[in-house]
């Protein structure tokens, strides 16, 4: 499988002795993940997390970005579905203007969740700043989420994903300073 971006993070991780959770990032390091973010998403995907998402397909993805996820899923032989508010190269979207796609990505927002309920819903990174991340718990009537990201105390929506039951986690290649993996979670009972 082609990953560009996990080679890219690879041949520029510094090397240290501090254990990699204990690392700042500096100043290069920061204009280096703003441009790769950029370019590709905002964390980085391994072969075992690619593998982890196909294992749980078919999936509908919000919030696709450029879609490289996507991508990956579908060379891995993967069922997705992208969608994003806005897919790059539309000037609206702020992380990924200009940018060309790596697949397709749809336009669309939560509400097309709730034609997918045979899918697992997966969240990558859903801004924090935004509504996006909770409208798509909201809106979404499967079973199973896989989430990308942080688990940050006070997030509205790792509160939200709090109740429901974790059923796989997996650490992905990490920034310096970032603290996120992939988690896989099933809707509690009612």
């Amino acid at each position: 499988m082609e990953n560009p971006y996990l080679e890219e993070f690879m041949a520029s991780a510094p090397s240290s002795a501090v254990p990699p959770g204990m690392r700042k990032l500096t100043f290069d390091r920061y204009q280096l993940r703003q441009r790769l973010v950029a370019t590709y998403a905002w964390a980085v995907p391994s072969r075992e997390a690619i593998a982890l998402l196909v294992r749980h397909g078919p999936l509908v993805e919000m919030g696709a970005g450029t879609g490289y996820w996507a991508w990956l899923i579908r060379q891995a032989g993967g069922d997705i579905l992208a969608y994003d508010r806005y897919p790059p190269p539309d000037r609206r979207n702020r992380w990924h203007a200009g940018e060309e796609p790596w697949t397709e990505v749809l336009p669309g927002g939560a509400r097309r969740l709730a034609r997918h309920p045979d899918r697992t819903l997966f969240l990558c990174w859903p801004p924090e700043d935004e509504p996006m991340g909770m409208e798509s718990l909201q809106a979404y009537m499967g079973s199973t989420v896989a989430f990308v990201g942080e688990t940050r105390p006070g997030s509205p929506l790792v509160a939200a994903l709090d109740r429901w039951e974790i059923i796989e986690t997996m650490d992905i290649p990490q920034w310096e300073g970032i603290t996120d993996r992939l988690f896989v979670l099933r809707r509690p009972p009612e």
